[in-house]
């Protein structure tokens, strides 16, 4: 809870028990130290002053925090009117409306300084009114050092999924320095490198985002590089893949996408024909307005009675992506186009993606 709002819900609570309390004169005294220790045990992490008046009881309420704040002790202003130096106060409070909507107002503390305060007024329409106030500056200064401890946090997030990425592709060299003298495990060996290398690389780009998103572009590039480098298969890039520059994976979702990736381009790179340039792997891309299409494509041809809807004639890799595919924002299309595979995933915003501000506009 900020401490607006507490201090808004304080003063509003406030007001019953000390409308009842200024009509009390004997037990008012007593009563209101009692309430006061309440209303300074909730508001201190606020760092909020609390102050209440009547116009014949005078003030009511001076907590320690508008001792610390205005300089003024309570014994010196309890049961006396405001001091001259807060009237802006009560004129404040002659023009209240609204109780949820603080005001900046100039009062003078009782050295003659000046306080700039940010206050909140609530009335309960018998002539008691209760002020919350704090320092504007110390406001301004909490506000600085929540971007520095939220700048600190994502600090040490971004180092955690660097140092992550670095163990994992220690793994997958690992993998990667037996697939010459195991030659019988070099698929497994090859599949499980190129699945821990995506992973890492989720990582990294997590480590160098600032927001949590990863960009769609340069995840596919990422696995796709890694992928050409275990396998040594050329793959080729279109430059229309820079439209996917406009679209950031949510974060819950960077590690299924790009293992689905990982699984689409590996299959193709498995599966290819290697006649002459035909062999090479081509990824392709377009974006709409609130979805994008990744088209992966291989030289070759379907096996018979293929339905990769039904789960009918797939291979490991395809049977893996259908139970990595998120469930919502996300399919897959398999289909030939005169001698080459195409694989076309289809990625949804605002299910799996983030679309970019001047993406939406094009909606």
């Amino acid at each position: 809870m900020n401490a607006w709002a507490l201090a808004l819900g304080l003063a509003g609570v406030a007001l019953a028990p000390l409308a009842w309390l200024a009509g009390r004169r004997r037990e008012r005294r007593q009563r209101a130290r009692h309430w006061l220790s309440m209303v300074e045990a909730l508001s201190a992490p606020a760092s909020v002053a609390f102050v209440a008046w009547q116009p014949r009881e005078g003030v009511v309420l001076w907590s320690a925090g508008a001792e610390r704040l205005l300089g003024f002790e309570a014994a010196c202003v309890l049961g006396r009117p405001l001091p001259a130096q807060l009237q802006a106060l009560p004129l404040a409070a002659e023009r209240l409306h609204d109780a949820r909507a603080p005001l900046r107002l100039a009062l003078r503390a009782a050295n003659g300084a000046n306080v700039d305060a940010t206050v909140a007024l609530a009335a309960d329409g018998e002539g008691l009114i209760v002020a919350a106030l704090e320092d504007a500056d110390a406001g301004a200064a909490d506000a600085r050092s929540a971007d520095v401890a939220r700048a600190q946090r994502d600090a040490l997030v971004r180092e955690v999924h660097h140092r992550i990425k670095n163990s994992l592709q220690g793994v997958a060299g690992l993998l990667r320095q037996h697939l010459s003298d195991k030659p019988l495990l070099k698929p497994l060996l090859e599949a499980a490198s190129a699945q821990v290398s995506t992973i890492a690389a989720v990582h990294g780009l997590h480590g160098e985002a600032k927001d949590g998103q990863i960009n769609l572009r340069m995840l596919m590039v990422r696995v796709a590089a890694s992928i050409s480098g275990i396998m040594h298969v050329p793959i080729t890039v279109s430059e229309r893949c820079a439209v996917l520059e406009r679209f950031s994976v949510n974060e819950e979702e960077s590690v299924p996408v790009a293992m689905v990736l990982n699984e689409l381009i590996m299959n193709a790179a498995k599966h290819r024909s290697r006649a002459g340039v035909n062999g090479i792997v081509a990824i392709d891309a377009t974006a709409h307005a609130q979805h994008a299409e990744i088209r992966i494509s291989n030289p070759g041809f379907l096996p018979a009675n293929f339905d990769f809807g039904a789960g009918v004639s797939l291979g490991n890799g395809l049977s893996l992506i259908r139970s990595l595919l998120p469930r919502r924002g996300a399919s897959i299309g398999l289909a030939e186009q005169g001698r080459r595979v195409v694989a076309t995933l289809t990625l949804q915003a605002p299910d799996v993606l983030s679309a970019s501000k001047d993406q939406e506009a094009i909606a």
